[in-house]
């Protein structure tokens, strides 16, 4: 389990999939109509923290459901530029050309590439929002359903199984918070300070994740 300042949840997520297990956050909400993964993406019901207190590692059918938690997401929003374009994903250059640079360069912070020399021609992430904290663009604070902000999916866009809950293009900003008390994890925020979680990482595209 993680101790972590509240505001590191709000972080972009823009080339690896993860979401919070414990407490259950509302983008789980799809768990409570059974669907704990985008249709074509059945290995992402697996879950490996706790979820509804059923264990310490499960999956779908082992008690850990998370929804669709790790398919709420932004793309296309690169350091330096003034909005998200929605459908460059997995792209390594300075997206807008507006020269921006790296300002978080240890390795230690990377999960991949970490011999990379920062700035070099191998240092291939180094356009991505981890690396210059507070300088990339956010298209929702709460990412969109499927990574995109409409309906049809399309370039490096993820799946996303619509629910009576939510669809495709959906912002995470408009879930309404989980009924009752879903899940037995709901949590009430102090601004400023701090919170006891687990978080899952999954389809780790390439260390950005903080």
């Amino acid at each position: 389990m993680l101790r972590t300042l509240l505001a590191a949840s709000y972080a972009t997520l823009a080339a690896s999939h993860g979401a919070m297990i414990t407490p259950r956050a509302r983008n789980s909400v799809d768990w409570l109509v059974g669907v704990n993964s985008p249709k074509d993406w059945p290995s992402n019901a697996e879950c490996t923290n706790i979820s509804a207190g059923t264990g310490a590692k499960g999956s779908a059918t082992a008690g850990c459901h998370n929804g669709q938690g790790c398919f709420w997401y932004s793309q296309g929003c690169f350091i330096g530029c003034p909005t998200c374009d929605h459908t460059s994903g997995r792209r390594q250059i300075d997206l807008c050309g507006l020269g921006k640079e790296a300002t978080l360069n240890d390795p230690k912070y990377r999960s991949v590439n970490r011999n990379a020399t920062a700035g070099s021609a191998q240092d291939i992430y180094k356009h991505n929002p981890w690396r210059a904290p507070g300088s990339a663009p956010v298209g929702n604070a709460c990412g969109f359903a499927g990574g995109t902000p409409w309906l049809p999916e399309g370039p490096e866009a993820g799946d996303y199984t619509m629910t009576k809950f939510a669809h495709h293009g959906m912002s995470g900003t408009d879930l309404k918070p989980l009924p009752g008390k879903a899940g037995g994890s709901q949590a009430t925020w102090q601004i400023g300070g701090t919170a006891e979680v687990t978080w899952q990482v999954d389809n780790n595209h390439g260390g950005g994740y903080r």
